[in-house]
């Protein structure tokens, strides 16, 4: 908690537990550690070919002069599936040499810029500062202030108004980015469209699966198959997968297999005056359906859980409990002594799932692999229900987890992310639950000064409890305070009180008028009044609070500490 005019330096009361209010100093890079200058998704050179025209270009964009060199930035528009993340990657791992000082692949799916940046702190070698805001700062600061060039991908931007979001917290040269993103226009920023696989790309890509795609013999078939997946890269690598595990089976009578369907060629939906997305999902559910009933039960589970999961962040060690929980028999093979482990490496070697490099534990699905398996798993009921049910249960474990460590523990703070993404999603689907996954969540991200990511998620999670609870129900009141908490540390102090005052009504509606609950909640009332200039109506509260605190702990309990701590900050007032 920053000081001011108006607030006191002191101990704040959230929940039962008391976070100390820190001042914060100037920033400096705080202790080093060892600088690996590279955090990039896991390189699949044997599954990337072609594009050299398209690398080419970019590198020569990148690299030159003129108006791209005052921007600083270059863009890969185009349509989903199209390869304009492997591209971007491919590019940054062919040209390490060219960024000595480093080359970094960040997230913009879940449009939180401040946190996907400060996770580029250690491989940086700055040691992470608990709060995040600040962290990414130091980020910037390093890549700005350094004598050598990096590159910085920004994956996924969803638009230009998103871009407008990112752009205050990105570093500038010597530091160029690089975003990936679907729309076709994102600002003053140069962009690159990106086409479809030429039929030879395709057949190469094909090869890099199996290699009899490039013998003399299957030439044809090959080339018919590509021209009728049209080159869309996702629908090519659909294919590979699936010849790949079906070793058996021959180019000549897979491409009899896809005029079977009966579905027309890619290639001629793509000609047509206004090609229509549902078209492309209906080849895509046939491809995706041909290989998930040739992948083994536990791979496809897991692909579905990756799925209802956030795709650029799916963690490995969630995917394990998932499994776990579920109960799908896992397959053991001789020399696999670690069964999950083999099952995450095949679907990596598939480029099913991708490993964000040095990492170990966040994997990516394709969005458009996640989009369909979202889609055929709400159409069972059922199985929907049963793997929301464990994606809430582990959530809940983990949320546990971090609750009261990630302020200490920098290895938990990753997982702030996904938690986040999950609860949105499950409060978008009315799941309850979610609003109580979501308050163990906020108070770490509190904590981290983290506050809009606190207040969006508060936020969230009030709506659906306003729309399922009681008006009084007494999860409300723990949401009011929570968000009361946020919002006056951002400074809306008229919004705090009014929360805070809901909260307080409902509680003493449930509550005896000496429930330490109240006091806790008085004290919150105190510190909020306070900072509006109230002084006398805030001490009210203040003695009613340190009134009930007394007849329950001993002077040295945390809440009585906290209270008293108040009066003597008053004192020298």
């Amino acid at each position: 908690m920053t000081g001011g005019p108006g607030k006191l330096p002191i101990e704040k009361v959230e929940g039962t537990n008391v976070v100390v209010a820190n001042e914060v100093g100037e920033l400096n890079v705080g202790p080093q550690r060892f600088a690996s200058l590279r955090s990039l998704p896991e390189r699949l050179a044997e599954r990337f070919a072609g594009r050299e025209t398209e690398l080419a270009e970019l590198h020569a964009s990148l690299q030159g002069g003129g108006e791209l060199a005052v921007h600083q930035e270059r863009g890969l528009s185009a349509q989903g599936g199209v390869g304009k993340t492997a591209l971007a990657v491919e590019y940054a791992w062919r040209h390490l040499d060219d960024y000595p000082g480093g080359c970094y692949f960040v997230s913009a799916e879940t449009n939180q810029p401040e946190a996907a940046l400060s996770e580029l702190a250690v491989p940086l070698g700055i040691e992470p500062l608990p709060n995040v805001p600040q962290t990414a700062q130091l980020v910037k600061t390093k890549l700005e202030g350094s004598d050598k060039p990096s590159l910085l991908i920004i994956d996924n931007v969803h638009n230009a108004e998103s871009w407008t979001k990112w752009l205050p917290h990105l570093p500038g040269p010597p530091c160029l980015r690089l975003i990936t993103t679907r729309a076709e226009h994102m600002g003053q920023v140069s962009m690159q469209q990106l086409g479809r696989l030429s039929t030879e790309e395709c057949r190469q890509v094909l090869g890099n699966y199996r290699r009899d795609a490039l013998d003399e013999a299957n030439r044809q078939a090959v080339e018919d198959i590509a021209e009728w997946l049209d080159g869309w890269a996702v629908a090519v690598a659909l294919v590979g997968a699936y010849m790949h595990v079906t070793d058996s089976a021959t180019w000549p009578d897979y491409w009899q297999h896809l005029q079977s369907k009966q579905l027309a060629s890619l290639r001629d939906i793509h000609n047509t005056a206004h090609p229509h997305r549902g078209e492309y999902d209906q080849h895509v559910d046939a491809l995706l359906g041909d290989l998930l009933a040739v992948l083994k039960p536990a791979e496809v589970r897991t692909l579905e859980y990756a799925a209802l999961l956030p795709e650029d962040q799916v963690p490995a060690s969630w995917l394990r409990l998932l499994i776990e929980r579920d109960g799908v028999e896992l397959e053991t093979k001789p020399g696999v002594p670690d069964a999950f482990a083999g099952l995450l490496d095949h679907l990596r070697r598939l480029d099913l799932l991708t490993l964000r490099e040095g990492d170990g534990e966040r994997h990516s699905l394709h969005r458009v692999l996640g989009h369909h398996l979202r889609e055929k798993l709400a159409a069972d009921a059922e199985a929907f229900e049963d793997r929301l049910s464990h994606i809430e249960s582990v959530a809940n474990e983990r949320a546990n987890a971090v609750h009261d460590k990630a302020i200490a523990d920098a290895a938990l703070r990753w997982e702030l992310d996904p938690l986040m993404a999950v609860c949105a999603g499950l409060l978008d689907l009315g799941r309850l639950k979610a609003a109580s996954i979501s308050s163990g969540v906020n108070i770490p991200l509190y904590q981290l000064g983290r506050l809009v990511d606190a207040r969006e998620l508060n936020e969230h999670a009030i709506r659906l409890q306003q729309q399922k609870l009681d008006p009084d129900d007494p999860a409300l009141a723990a949401s009011y305070s929570n968000l009361a908490g946020v919002l006056q540390d951002l400074g809306d102090l008229p919004e705090a009180r009014r929360f805070m005052e809901r909260a307080i009504s409902i509680d003493e509606k449930h509550f005896d008028p000496d429930h330490p609950s109240l006091a806790i909640r008085y004290l919150n009332m105190f510190d909020v009044l306070y900072e509006l200039g109230k002084r006398d109506e805030s001490c009210q509260f203040l003695d009613r609070a340190l009134t009930i605190a007394t007849k329950h702990f001993d002077q040295e309990h945390r809440l009585v500490r906290a209270i008293r701590q108040r009066y003597e900050a008053l004192k020298r007032k």
